[in-house]
């Protein structure tokens, strides 16, 4: 079971860079408009190199034009993000080193093995979000639609990072991105927007592992 907190930045219509070149999104990313995000999940090993997880993600998003190259409108708008999404993990990179105490090694038996795991992850979820644009008393241009809520598909990929800290907990840290199916993310999309919306989850995360064995869920330290 993972839980954890994270960060949310949606890249759209509004905010963004001062530029048009904005290297696929990432120079969208500000600070400023960063909000916060809470995360759980549950995952298995499929094999030494693949694993499955479900997720649940919810998160604040906002965003506004200042600083960008629209600045002249000064919309904003804020809201929420809920994703539910699946994806398969790719262990490429694998090491594991056994950790015993004075005490297991008298008793003749053997210390816990712990492991870090890199991957790489490609999924496919559902997102809604529910939006609220301010436009500071303009009217929408011709060409600008705005819309309270949607519900689409997303596929998230990424990477990310895992480390046991003893034979029960572990922690993660993993950085997604997630193309999706619209352009209302951020509540507005304009006849001249290049591509549908996107965003990024940035978690840190605790997991706690369980394995189930005859049927009874016990802690992962039991396994031999």
């Amino acid at each position: 079971m993972h839980a954890g907190i994270g960060a949310v930045n949606v890249c759209g219509d509004l905010g963004g860079a001062l530029a048009r070149d904005d290297w696929g999104g990432l120079k969208d990313i500000q600070f400023s408009q960063t909000r916060p995000a809470v995360y759980v999940a549950g995952s298995t090993d499929l094999n030494e190199q693949f694993s499955v997880k479900a997720n649940l993600f919810s998160g604040m998003i906002a965003g506004n034009d200042k600083g960008s190259y629209n600045a002249y409108r000064e919309y904003s708008y804020s809201g929420w993000l809920f994703e539910l999404s699946g994806q398969i993990e790719w262990n490429f990179i694998r090491a594991s080193s056994s950790i015993g105490t004075a005490l297991t090694q008298r008793r003749g038996l053997r210390g816990a093995r712990m492991q870090t795991r890199a991957y790489v992850f490609l999924g496919l979820g559902a997102v809604y979000s529910i939006t609220s644009l301010d436009t500071h008393g303009h009217q929408l241009s011709a060409g600008e639609y705005t819309k309270g809520s949607t519900a689409v598909l997303a596929v998230p990929y990424g990477l990310g990072i895992k480390s046991d800290i003893n034979a029960d907990w572990a922690i993660g840290l993993e950085i997604g991105r997630r193309y999706c199916t619209s352009d209302y993310l951020d509540g507005i999309t304009t006849d001249w927007s290049k591509r549908n919306d996107l965003y990024y989850f940035t978690t840190l995360h605790a997991i706690y592992k369980i394995s189930i064995v005859g049927g009874k869920r016990k802690p992962s330290r039991r396994r031999r």
